[in-house]
Parts: structure tokens; sequence; C-alpha cells
């Protein structure tokens, strides 16, 4: 699945999400939904790149494929360093709850 582009990538986050709300996998839904805000804050444009400057839409900027595994990545390392350290406090059911996070945003990884 390398070869798809970034809007198809998104749009699966998206389904996958609404899959997770219909499940009622609230641990799933709650990454996926901090994954999509990662992602569109990652398509927002500085002040120095607007033209206008009084503008009160501009445009987004669109992310490929590989700046979106990029994203995932990183959130999946944040992850990695969250199970650590519950695990490190003695708190296994917090611990849990991030690897089957951690789970989800690597089955984006793996494609």
């Amino acid at each position: 699945m390398t070869n798809i582009d970034g809007q198809v990538l998104h749009a699966r986050i998206r389904t996958d999400l609404f899959e997770a709300v219909k499940q009622r996998e609230k641990t799933i839904a709650d990454a996926l939904r901090g994954l999509l805000h990662a992602v569109d804050n990652a398509t927002a444009v500085s002040q120095d790149e607007v033209e206008d400057k009084d503008a009160t839409e501009v445009p987004r900027r669109e992310l490929t494929h590989e700046m979106i595994l990029a994203i995932i990545a990183r959130e999946a390392q944040e992850r990695r360093d969250a199970v650590s350290y519950y695990e490190s406090i003695g708190q296994p059911d917090a611990a849990d709850d991030v690897r089957r996070e951690l789970a989800t945003f690597e089955k984006y990884l793996d494609n």
C-alpha cells in the first residue's frame, strides 16, 4: 500500500475512526482522532507562507503519503515511550491501553 497517495491514507484513517466509534472502541477511536488532528495540523500553513495577510481563508498544504506516514511514525514513537513510562511506574492497565493505540498506528506503518 505504499503507492497510495496522502488523501487515500487520510480517508482510510477516517474510515477506521468511524468503525472504531461504531464498535465502541473508545481507546482506538480517541487515538485515531488524535492522529487525524496531528495530520490536519500538519496541513496548516504559517503566516509567512500566506500572500494575503488579511485573508480569512487560506489554502491548506497537501500532504503526501510519506508525510502522513512520518506523522504516524512520530505518534507511534510517542506511544512506545508512553508504554515504557507506564510500565516503569507500575501502571499495566494504562500501558495496555497505549499498546492498543500503538498497534493501531503500526498497521498503517506495516502496509
